[in-house]
């Protein structure tokens, strides 16, 4: 039996002939849409062009404010950030408006299944290409397999259990039974997706340091073993995570046949998890990925007497990717659209000198998240004894000096007279966070002063559409000059996630010792004190701990909510760990005033009004919408519509 109307499956073959545009360096499209499979894959020109569009499907996430491509509401629709505007597509994910028939649902649905069909096709002809040499169609072919299973992760991690379409791209002519298909399990999905990157790591260059990689520029930001190698030990924390390992609600989604999607708890899987992030750890440091440690001056840290490390400026650089030297940067997409990204972490800045200083500074950050940043001692500011007991967090005083980076005491973080909350934090907190009266990171001619309350040089009076709704604004990544000069990679995995995620997965193991080490290792690029007992490597007394999973596990979920903070991961964290529907806070993941989890009333500063006291006070900024079901998005409608074996996801449906 034929059918007319196919669903999106099908119809992707037919939409893989049809390249789009991108003019991201090698990601660039074939000059013709009307090239036959056979004369694309006759040239090598083409059939490389014809990669570069798989490859186009990486999400550039320094394009969220239009969600372009793959791009995903992750940042502004998590707690960690608001966008000012209201077209802004994170803006459906916080009120609750998503539902299966909104375009967002179905967006990533669709691209990413297209990347895979077009991925699918490349790997079915790219041997045909006889211009190019067999042992790099081998190695292209590797890289389409990579991409492919990297897109079916993505989908995991949007929607859960997928169709798994396999090797073969289906047949427009197909008959109905090869083209409706059920959704795969959990445990299918994670299995195949395994199994291709390990097929695609096998045929893929595996650098043997660095500097050999980094040395072809043509070959720089393209798939390789490493990549692979990371991608999957990311793949297995994803699967040992509550979300998809033993979660309660999810018992009952089940497809018509009955068969279940979601797995019951298997703390197999946490091993699988441990052992694969230790191998790539193993494997690829330090001879391929360090942490990126720079000294005062800006220059690469070598530990030589005569330097000086700065924590600062080493993690204010490890997510810019606009260097080659960036020893932490894993998997990244080279020149994304990162002057519209900076555009969103720039101040308005009315009155600026120039308008390389001027941007929106549209991307704001929730007192929520400004509340999670540790002090300068390494602790929660509700553990901080000096910090509790100068008032800092309800006292309208300002601070009477300056306060300088202790590791580099040239730079001041916190002028004087500014609010005492912001002063002697960590200085994580001054590479992520702009804040009333910080001094901007572009100083040239001079030094610009930053103002957020209601009538300041970046406030609502002046700024029209442009100003901070909380009264804070993004700082990571933001350029430290121009901030329309292009040229910068979007930073998708560093090694700092690795870290953590080996820190996790170990100590979901009961391996604390190893979980312990590997947190430290954070906290030591960071400048903060470690863990444990005696003098660390900066200087500063060890923080103690109990040895216990539970404590443990909630140290590194607010270590991964500081170091990764703005980097498009707290948003699937809180989701894979079932916390994002925590009633009141925990003083970990989220803030112990706080009540909803993802959900509920977000806070910001007093934006309608000025200092001296009324901008500093806390108001709500905003009521956020969180239930048990949008822990997945749900499987688009028009797909279950033309589909009736796809099932739908917990809580979209009318029953249970």
């Amino acid at each position: 039996m034929k059918i007319k109307n196919y669903n999106i499956i099908a119809t992707l073959v037919l939409l893989s002939m049809l390249i789009v545009s991108c003019t991201d360096s090698f990601f660039v499209a074939p000059p013709d849409d009307r090239l036959t499979l056979e004369r694309t894959f006759s040239k090598e020109e083409l059939t490389n062009k014809f990669l570069a569009n798989v490859y186009a499907y990486v999400p550039d996430e320094h394009s969220q404010r239009f969600v372009s491509g793959t791009a995903g509401p992750w940042t502004g629709g998590s707690s960690e950030a608001e966008y000012v505007w209201s077209f802004v597509e994170s803006q459906k994910v916080n009120n609750g408006s998503l539902d299966p028939s909104s375009g967002l649902v179905s967006k990533y649905w669709t691209e990413y299944y297209r990347g895979i069909s077009k991925a699918s096709i490349f790997i079915q002809n790219v041997d045909k290409c006889k211009e190019m040499p067999a042992d790099m169609r081998k190695r292209r072919k590797a890289e389409a397999r990579a991409l492919r299973a990297y897109f079916y992760m993505n989908l995991i991690k949007i929607y859960g259990p997928v169709v798994i379409i396999g090797e073969e791209p289906i047949a427009i002519d197909a008959p109905l039974d090869e083209v409706l298909r059920s959704r795969n399990s959990i445990d299918e999905c994670v299995n195949y997706v395994n199994a291709e990157f390990l097929t695609a790591a096998a045929d893929l260059p595996d650098p043997s340091d660095r500097a050999q990689y980094q040395n072809n520029s043509q070959e720089y930001g393209r798939i390789i073993k490493p990549i692979v190698m990371a991608m999957r030990s990311q793949l297995w924390l994803y699967a040992a995570s509550p979300l998809f390992n033993g979660n309660p609600d999810f018992v009952n989604v089940k497809n018509e046949d009955g068969k279940k999607l979601f797995s019951d708890f298997s703390q197999a899987k946490w091993d699988s998890a441990r052992i694969a992030v230790k191998n790539f750890i193993a494997t690829y440091v330090p001879s391929m990925y360090d942490l990126h440690k720079l000294a005062a001056d800006g220059k690469l840290y070598t530990g030589g007497a005569d330097q000086k490390y700065d924590p600062y400026q080493s993690y204010r650089e490890s997510v810019r990717g606009n260097s080659f030297e960036n020893t932490e940067m894993v998997f990244f997409r080279i020149s994304a659209g990162n002057s519209g990204f900076q555009y969103e972490l720039t101040p308005f800045h009315s009155g600026a000198p120039n308008n390389t200083y001027k941007g929106s500074g549209g991307k704001s950050v929730t007192q929520e998240m400004v509340d999670l940043y540790f002090t300068d001692k390494g602790l929660r500011i509700e553990d901080d004894n000096e910090y509790a007991n100068n008032d800092l967090l309800t006292s309208s005083g300002m601070s009477k000096k300056n306060y300088s980076n202790p590791f580099n005491t040239s730079f001041v973080f916190a002028p004087v007279n500014t609010y005492k909350e912001w002063v002697k934090r960590e200085p994580r907190f001054y590479a992520d966070v702009t804040f009333n009266n910080s001094v901007w990171l572009n100083t040239n001619p001079s030094k610009m002063v930053t103002t957020t309350y209601f009538n300041g040089n970046s406030g609502k009076a002046v700024g029209g559409n442009d100003y901070p709704p909380t009264g804070y604004i993004v700082r990571k990544g933001a350029p430290l000059g121009d901030w329309n000069a292009g040229g910068r990679a979007c930073v998708l995995t560093r090694l700092a996630e690795i870290y953590l995620n080996y820190a996790e997965a170990a100590n979901e193991c009961a391996e604390y010792a190893e979980a312990i080490k590997y947190l430290n290792l954070i906290r030591q690029r960071a400048g903060v004190p470690e863990y444990g007992t005696g003098t660390d490597s900066n200087g500063f007394e060890r923080i103690p701990y109990t040895a216990s999973k539970d404590e443990i596990r909630n140290r590194i979920r607010r270590e991964r909510a500081i170091e990764l903070a703005f980097e498009n991961i707290r948003y699937f964290d809180v989701r894979r760990w079932l916390v994002a529907d925590m009633a009141v806070g925990d003083g970990w993941v989220y803030p112990t005033y706080h009540l909803g989890g993802e959900g509920g009333d977000y806070f910001g500063l007093n934006i309608s009004q000025d200092p001296p006291t009324k901008f500093f006070q806390k108001v709500i900024i905003e009521k956020r919408v969180f239930e048990k079901k949008h822990y997945l998005f749900p499987v688009p409608q028009s797909e279950i519509n033309i589909n009736p074996q796809l099932v739908q996801n917990f809580g979209w449906s009318v029953a249970e």
